[in-house]
């Protein structure tokens, strides 16, 4: 029998209500209840990087989709909040995160 020792059980990993949301350059952060978060990082217009963090603690950025040498850059980064749903969009894309108590639809 093999046990893996460091799994333990931590609870609900689904986020919550979204408790509150920040903008700081390129990026927002989506913050539930229970501590997860929903990290958009806008690379450039075309391209979004989405990162998740069930106990608010992220683990070293890296990306085998991005080379290290990227460019980054974007026209226009805008965040509008509604009732069912939060709308990003750049100057060429578009992202809604529908609002709900047991997970976000990306």
């Amino acid at each position: 029998m093999i046990t893996n020792t460091e799994l333990q059980y931590k609870g609900n990993l689904f986020p919550g209500e979204v408790s509150a949301v920040q903008k700081e350059g390129d990026t927002l952060a989506f913050k539930a209840e229970n501590g997860t978060i929903l990290r958009i990082q806008v690379v450039r217009d075309s391209m979004i990087r989405f990162r998740y963090a069930v106990d608010g603690n992220f683990e070293q950025d890296f990306s085998y989709a991005i080379a290290e040498s990227y460019t980054k850059g974007y026209n226009a980064l805008s965040l509008k909040e509604e009732k069912e749903q939060y709308i990003v969009t750049t100057s060429s894309s578009m992202c809604m995160l529908l609002k709900g108590h047991a997970h976000w639809n990306l």
